[in-house]
């Protein structure tokens, strides 16, 4: 099975570890059903990833858009931010007037909008 680390911190499978951003094939008995396996996946911070690369969100086909959830939807704050997957993190950069370049990660917007909203409540 080929994961792709979508979350904020280096996930371990027994001696493979991968980084935010990284995608690798998970070793055996490791699979769906590992409990291991299906806490990432429920938290957002793992996505099974098909042969060409492209991330598919448990509960979809290749074909279909991933559920967008209400993360846009909620008010902006840092446990929100970093639920957020890169597309979404890219738009509220924009939002917030934040310069951001392709090869910005996950983790680099977060900091990015964590300190731009901490940075507004401090201003009122």
């Amino acid at each position: 099975m080929k994961v792709t680390n979508t979350g904020p911190k280096i996930l371990g499978f027994g001696l493979l570890h991968i980084a935010p951003g990284e995608t690798k094939e998970l070793p055996a008995g490791f699979g769906a059903e590992h409990p291991t396996v299906k806490f990432f996946l429920g938290r957002g911070w793992l996505t099974q990833t098909s042969d060409g690369g492209v991330l598919v969100p448990s509960g979809t086909t290749s074909g279909e858009d991933p559920p967008e959830g209400d993360l846009m939807q909620m008010p902006l704050t840092s446990r929100n931010v970093s639920r957020m997957r890169l597309e979404q993190l890219r738009e509220v950069a924009t939002n917030l007037e934040l310069s951001w370049v392709e090869a910005d990660t996950r983790a680099v917007l977060i900091e990015q909008i964590t300190a731009k909203l901490s940075e507004t409540d401090e201003q009122r």
